[in-house]
């Protein structure tokens, strides 16, 4: 009987342990603490206390590291285009950062709502997305179906050919859905569809960069092209030429006017 309480009042302490962490999470900091991300103390009431010592984004990846794996909505920018509601802010200085969707000092409605991750809105996905993009998450060119999230991760399996979310993309753009796409994965020749008299070309996916640099030239280092231009794990991707909320022709990461995107990488 002993035995029985005794397992009975451990079993207590751990479900009210547990009920504890959900409640406040990782972001219960303590008052000394203010002064690592804010300008000014806050204060209730007060603007200033939106001004940040650092870029929102900046001070978020200081624990939030595993963010670089991610493709995610771009932050520290300003929004065009979009009415962002009242209960959705831009920063101090009018930018979208991470703090628009997020409120990192506000506590879970529900201990079992596991979906929460501190959004300032209790819905997820597409429903969250239009709160903004009323028009649909990416306007009349569609991919609304594939934003289930604002942060998609990168898994990294099958990278030694192509990454998951080229896999995705490639799932539509088969024809089924969206325009049909050919390419070549893990070569640096591009593809082309023989039914086409144009011969319409594609750029390779799951190639890596450093290592067709070294061994082939022609291209820039990695760490001199512009960051808008994302590497997976080293391997070029959709998505390193494509951006689902860009509002560039074709959805590019950088304007193709003079064949700048292209200028990025290959010297010439």
């Amino acid at each position: 009987m002993i035995k029985r309480g005794f397992w009975l009042l451990t079993f207590i302490v751990c479900v009210y342990a547990a009920w504890s962490a959900m409640r406040t999470g990782g972001h219960d900091f303590p008052e000394d603490w203010c002064k690592n991300c804010h300008t000014f103390a806050p204060v209730k009431g007060d603007s200033r206390s939106r001004m940040m010592n650092a870029p929102v984004s900046t001070l978020c990846g200081r624990c939030h590291d595993r963010a670089k794996n991610l493709f995610s909505h771009p932050v520290e920018m300003t929004p065009t285009g979009v009415e962002l509601p009242a209960d959705l802010p831009l920063s101090w200085d009018g930018k979208f950062t991470c703090s628009t969707c997020h409120d990192v000092h506000s506590s879970p409605p529900s201990v079992w709502e596991g979906t929460w991750k501190y959004l300032r809105r209790l819905v997820v996905g597409r429903a969250f997305c239009e709160a903004c993009h009323r028009r649909g998450v990416v306007g009349p060119s569609g991919h609304a179906q594939v934003l289930t999230a604002a942060h998609m991760v990168f898994d990294g399996k099958g990278m030694e050919r192509v990454d998951n979310i080229s896999l995705l993309c490639l799932s539509c753009h088969d024809g089924s859905v969206g325009k049909s796409v050919q390419v070549r994965t893990g070569s640096f020749r591009h593809g082309f569809r023989p039914e086409d008299s144009a011969q319409e070309l594609s750029h390779p996916v799951g190639v890596n960069y450093r290592r067709a640099m070294m061994k082939r030239g022609g291209l820039h280092p990695p760490e001199k092209i512009d960051k808008r231009i994302m590497l997976v794990n080293g391997r070029v991707s959709c998505v390193s030429c494509h951006d689902m909320s860009s509002r560039e022709h074709n959805l590019l990461t950088v304007p193709i006017q003079g064949s700048k995107l292209c200028l990025e990488c290959h010297d010439k």
